[in-house]
């Protein structure tokens, strides 16, 4: 179900939650498990014929960050995943223990966000000639057809 909105309420809300677990193993010293997930809603504009859409997104994460200097190993240098507390999950690289949480986050939202919003799935675009909004109006390049 989609939130109400008035005239108060932003155009774009995200709400963001996030649960921190520091461990120690012997093969990977001391790192942090980041579990999280994100949900809302934002207003961008629909690919076919420009006007507003209002989108829904929600993503869930779960990522293990260990210190910068195992990246130059070679069993870590090109491995994406990794087990730790026994589940498989997304790996990050951190310095003096200090996470980018905003890399982190920018990165699992821009993946969760539809590439192509629709406002509705039967729209009809814009006329390519000469940009009608075929939802709106007939033009007489697509009566033609």
């Amino acid at each position: 179900k989609e939130p109400e909105t008035d005239a108060n309420t932003p155009a774009s809300q995200l709400t963001l939650d996030l649960s921190f677990t520091r461990k120690m193993e012997t093969h990977m010293g001391d790192y942090l498990i980041v579990c999280g997930s994100i949900d809302g809603h934002y207003q961008t504009n629909c690919v076919r014929c420009l006007e507003s859409a209002k989108q829904h997104v929600q993503a869930e994460f779960a990522c293990c960050f260990i210190d910068q200097s195992f990246q130059k190993r070679p069993e870590y240098c090109d491995l994406e995943q990794v087990l730790a507390d026994n589940k498989e999950l997304d790996l990050y690289f951190c310095s003096q223990g200090n996470v980018d949480l905003k890399e982190l986050v920018h990165e699992h939202l821009f993946m969760a966000i539809d590439p192509l919003p629709l406002h509705d799935v039967n729209c009809k675009g814009l006329c390519p000639q000469c940009g009608i909004n075929l939802n709106l109006e007939v033009c007489k390049h697509t009566q033609d057809q």
